[in-house]
């Protein structure tokens, strides 16, 4: 029965054996835990097997003795290969150690031998220009951009993704022979320099203007890892014939739940009270009150996928009444905006920005609302006048405010907003669940995928002088 010997402690400290396995030469790398391999070969049981001892002939640590070194493989330290052998013709009897030179296996050895053979080559032991198959958490080695590629003899589709994004959306454009670029930042500079060679853009909250797109000839598609398309310039994408889709379905439920969360929130004074018991002010609990929300007034502005959920659960889930307003819509419960404003005890916005509805609430609808309500908004920040925002708390006109998104953003630390203790902030997070991550990242290379193959995308964003 084969023995499991342990790792010896020069290669422990060397990291030599952490993530980064040795295998014959010749034969495709057997996959590190948390790394993604560059090809889905399984390595043979064998090589498996011979990798969990040493290679140089040296006493193994607790082990009986020294282990023969195994000929056919180079060196782990010095690279040296033993002459007179093809790696990876060994004779079963020479592969199980007996006899040979002092070898291990090492880089060079193995990716000659495996590309000759077809094989992609295996993960690199130590730094290179582009590292395959990292995992997210490290997507790149010395600043260079990390390329998964896809299955050798095939032209393929080159995706920039320039922010991270769940690794279920890179299985599934690797998977179908796409090639992912992952720069090692997403400033504007590097996203310039990487996209001009690109297909496909999956895109999270970098600005793709006019004068980046122009640097883009083989630009085909720009997905978007959401909704919202504001970051994306769509007049020039329309002038172009750059197809642009978003992921609609991705992120309600977790948009919905985040707005009802700050809708709580803000009406029970939570944020005031947290503070004061980590002060140790408990008898705040004598003037810190709230309002109850059931029989209330919920007036949506917005009723697309999120908007609708919002209502539904606010109503269902709380006992409010809810008035909504759309152009777009229709029903008993859909009514003016003046009407809304005048009725609703919390407002909760749910527009795209665009530029009609770019700082669309302001003064006017501030003073025209109920005396005390509340202000939510988890769409977009410029869609809301942030300085008549200030003016109506000051006034009361508002009691209180809960905001997930900003004009500016990050939020300067300097902002009014930041320190109004009425004012409840989350930093633009509503979308991130586990759950929603992974949806997006998946729908938005499914879009991807889709027109690499000449197909039509699932949820085209309409683009201004097209149909």
């Amino acid at each position: 029965m084969h023995r499991r010997r342990c790792r010896p402690a020069e290669h422990r400290s060397r990291g030599l054996l952490r993530g980064r396995r040795v295998a014959a030469a010749g034969r495709p790398h057997r996959r590190p835990q948390g790394v993604r391999p560059r090809t889905r070969v399984r390595p043979a049981r064998r090589a498996v097997r011979r990798r969990r001892h040493r290679t140089d002939g040296a006493r193994c640590p607790g082990g009986r003795g020294r282990r023969p070194a195994r000929p056919g493989v180079r060196d782990v330290r010095t690279g040296a290969r033993p002459r007179g052998l093809r790696a990876g013709r060994l004779s079963r009897t020479r592969r199980r150690g007996r006899g040979g030179a002092e070898a291990g296996a090492g880089r060079a050895g193995g990716v000659a031998a495996g590309r000759a053979r077809g094989h992609h080559a295996p993960c690199p032991v130590g730094g290179g220009d582009l590292a395959a198959g990292r995992h997210l958490a490290r997507p790149w080695r010395a600043g260079r951009p990390v390329r998964r590629r896809s299955a050798p003899g095939v032209t393929a589709f080159r995706v920039l993704v320039p922010q991270a994004v769940d690794e279920a959306g890179i299985a599934a454009l690797t998977d179908a022979g796409l090639d992912v670029v992952q720069p090692p930042n997403a400033d504007i500079e590097t996203v310039r320099r990487v996209v001009r060679d690109c297909d496909a853009v999956l895109l999270r909250t970098v600005v793709l203007d006019a004068a980046v797109l122009a640097g883009a000839p083989r630009l085909k598609v720009i997905a978007r890892h959401g909704v919202g398309v504001d970051n994306i310039d769509l007049a020039y994408c329309a002038a172009r014939g750059i197809v642009v889709t978003n992921a609609p379905e991705s992120n309600t439920v977790a948009v919905a739940e985040h707005t009802l969360a700050l809708l709580l929130a803000v009406a029970k004074n939570l944020r005031a009270a947290d503070r004061a018991v980590r002060a140790g002010e408990f008898a705040a609990r004598h003037h810190l009150g709230g309002i109850e929300l059931a029989g209330r007034t919920l007036g949506v502005i917005g009723l697309g996928r999120i908007g609708r959920l919002v209502a539904q659960r606010a109503e269902a889930g709380l006992g409010m009444r809810v008035r909504g307003h759309d152009p777009a819509a229709t029903g008993p419960d859909v009514v003016g905006l003046p009407e809304l404003l005048a009725a609703s005890d919390v407002v909760s916005l749910h527009v795209p920005l665009t530029t009609g509805t770019a700082g669309f609430f302001g003064a006017a609808e501030f003073a025209a609302l109920k005396p005390g309500a509340y202000l939510v908004n988890c769409s977009r920040g410029g869609v809301v006048d942030e300085t008549a925002l200030r003016t109506a708390l000051d006034r009361g006109q508002l009691a209180g405010a809960a905001l997930d998104v900003f004009a500016t953003e990050p939020l300067p630390a300097a902002h009014p907003l930041a320190s109004d203790p009425r004012v409840l902030l989350t930093p633009h997070m509503a979308a991130h669940t586990g759950e929603s991550l992974a949806r997006m990242a998946v729908d938005a290379a499914n879009e991807i995928i889709a027109v690499s193959r000449g197909e039509q995308p699932r949820w085209p964003v309409p683009l201004p002088g097209r149909s």
